[in-house]
């Protein structure tokens, strides 16, 4: 149950967090709303945040038992709306310690909202990093956050980085994060995604440049055409396999990244050749791998020039 703002409360904090929010010498109890209590030292909040610097430049009434507002040990107490995760996560940023290690985008999230509120710049841009660091696990939540926090070039950082998932059909229910998402921005995603997939397959679908490709490539390991084999001549055959079963994966997820795999290159030459490529000659392995990186590249050219904007 939750204590009215005029109940004065004495005696010992419920579910006291750890170190160092329990010292007895602090001069501020922050009350969480799961009720926890943390001790604190008013001099760091207010170095970290004007929030709580102008709050402590207020005239204070000495404590006493008819005095508004809840009292624990005589030292003031103030309650915040955040539970008490979100303000040790918080306060730990604040003091002279280790950052904490923001590992779920849950808790960069309401780190990002609480320091934004309590107008801790430094935190902001600490969390900040944090989300750099997980973004690429979730980047479909981490660009709902990037909006929400009206960061543009994160925004389009994390874009970028959902052309690796599958993005279409979107079906419900979308992450809580994207509550605080535009219908606008959300639409701008969609059709972002939608045409890089379309400039990738047109690209894929394209096997005449792959084989023209292939026939004008000097091999790395004798420094010529090399046209004579057998296995030369498959070639062609792999070029035509390799670029069907790359638009099979770009129709939906347009990523260089996934058709450059090795596993996934070894495929398509045991498709071909019907052996794996520690068989083939120098020459065909030299080519195959110049004509996935010349792809790659060519496609993420593609990609780079479809437009991405979002109003936030």
């Amino acid at each position: 149950m939750s204590i009215s703002e005029d109940e004065v409360v004495e005696g010992a904090m419920n579910d006291a967090p750890l170190h160092p929010f329990t010292d007895e010498d602090a001069d501020l109890i922050v009350k969480t709303s799961d009720n926890v209590y943390f001790r604190v030292y008013k001099v760091i909040l207010g170095k970290v945040s004007p929030f709580f610097k102008q709050m402590f430049g207020l005239p204070q009434s000495p404590p006493s038992q008819d005095a508004e507002g809840e009292i624990v040990d005589g030292i003031p107490v103030i309650s915040l709306s955040e539970n008490s995760r979100v303000i040790k996560l918080l306060f730990t940023f604040c003091y002279p310690m280790d950052d904490p290690n923001l590992v779920e985008l849950n808790d960069v999230q309401w780190v990002l909202e609480a320091a934004q509120k309590y107008q801790m710049e430094a935190i902001c841009n600490r969390a900040r990093k944090a989300w750099f660091a997980i973004t690429d696990t979730y980047p479909l939540r981490a660009f709902a956050i990037a909006c929400r926090m009206r960061w543009e070039d994160e925004a389009r950082t994390a874009a970028k980085l959902t052309l690796k998932e599958p993005f279409w059909p979107l079906e419900p229910p979308l992450p809580d994060e994207f509550d605080y998402v535009s219908a606008d921005n959300l639409l701008r995603l969609i059709v972002y995604h939608r045409k890089c997939c379309e400039a990738a397959c047109e690209l894929a679908g394209n096997t005449l440049w792959a084989t023209q490709l292939l026939d004008s490539l000097v091999c790395a390991h004798c420094h010529k055409i090399y046209k004579s084999s057998t296995y030369a001549l498959k070639l062609t055959e792999w070029a035509r396999r390799y670029m069907l079963m790359a638009k099979s994966v770009l129709e939906m997820r347009p990523e260089p990244k996934l058709i450059t795999r090795p596993e996934f290159v070894e495929e398509t030459i045991n498709q071909a050749y019907g052996q794996p490529p520690c068989e083939l000659p120098m020459h065909c392995v030299g080519k195959i791998n110049r004509l996935v990186e010349l792809f790659a590249k060519e496609l993420s050219d593609k990609i780079a020039a479809v437009p991405l904007d979002f109003k936030l």
